[in-house]
């Protein structure tokens, strides 16, 4: 049989494969334990994706609202919602403009799933010269959309990606589409520390289907996170592991 190749997979689909494979039930489980030991009402899914967490958090009964600006994500986005019968307030906005187009705080905001350090290239796939002024841009807005007392999860690539002595890092995950069919889904990651690069390079095969995209963004230390949330005024940033959290560091920010 002849294989077809393409160079891109809708990112929305592609997220949508890669959530499955990367969290379960466990992670969400874990995550409503925080917010519940934290005393959240209301949550601002900011980088929401296909809507992994949101769309399980509001079948479970929490206040979340929807944050994304790709117009790709947002149609996936809506789709997955009708699937599951519930409504999320959802919004179409640039991070950097978040507080001053949502006039509601929330108690959590959360950015995860590798999304903080795109803040500079997604849609575009070239990284800014100014990306870590961005990157702070951005964390600033989450802390103005925050209710005083609240916290904002954000997630980063894990310790064990950064300094090692070659690069890229290779990891194969094997599971199955929503419709049963087998899928491998491969990643390579490369980092460039004089041009401050990440590279994220997916290979997905589908029986006959190849699709091989790379995506770019701003190479984030740990150290440089920590750094600018407590300059964007956040009193106390812990570092916390999450059951089903297996691709990256997770960080608690408390305003």
């Amino acid at each position: 049989m002849t294989t077809l190749t393409s160079t891109r997979m809708n990112p929305a689909d592609l997220w949508d494969l890669c959530v499955p494979l990367l969290w379960d039930d466990n992670y969400i489980s874990s995550l409503e334990g925080l917010l519940r030991e934290n005393g959240i009402t209301t949550i601002l899914d900011c980088g929401g994706g296909t809507g992994f967490p949101a769309i399980g958090l509001r079948a479970n009964g929490w206040k979340v609202s929807y944050v994304d600006k790709s117009n790709e994500m947002l149609e996936t986005f809506q789709g997955n919602c009708a699937r599951h019968n519930v409504h999320i307030p959802t919004y179409q906005v640039d991070w950097l403009q978040l507080s001053h187009v949502l006039a509601d705080r929330f108690d959590a905001v959360l950015c995860r799933g590798n999304s903080l350090v795109y803040v500079a290239s997604w849609g575009d796939n070239c990284l800014a010269p100014n990306s870590r002024t961005l990157v702070q841009q951005a964390i600033q807005q989450f802390y103005l959309s925050l209710n005083q007392g609240g916290l904002l999860y954000v997630d980063l690539m894990a310790a064990h990606e950064y300094d090692r002595s070659a690069y890229p890092l290779r990891k194969v995950i094997n599971g199955a589409t929503g419709d049963g069919r087998p899928v491998k889904l491969t990643w390579e990651v490369s980092h460039d520390y004089i041009s401050r690069r990440r590279s994220w390079r997916t290979i997905v095969e589908q029986g006959d289907e190849v699709y091989d995209q790379t995506y770019v963004s701003y190479l984030l230390r740990h150290d440089e996170l920590l750094s600018d949330l407590h300059a964007a005024g956040f009193r106390r940033v812990v570092r916390r592991q999450f059951d089903g959290e297996n691709s990256y560091d997770v960080f608690l920010a408390y305003k």
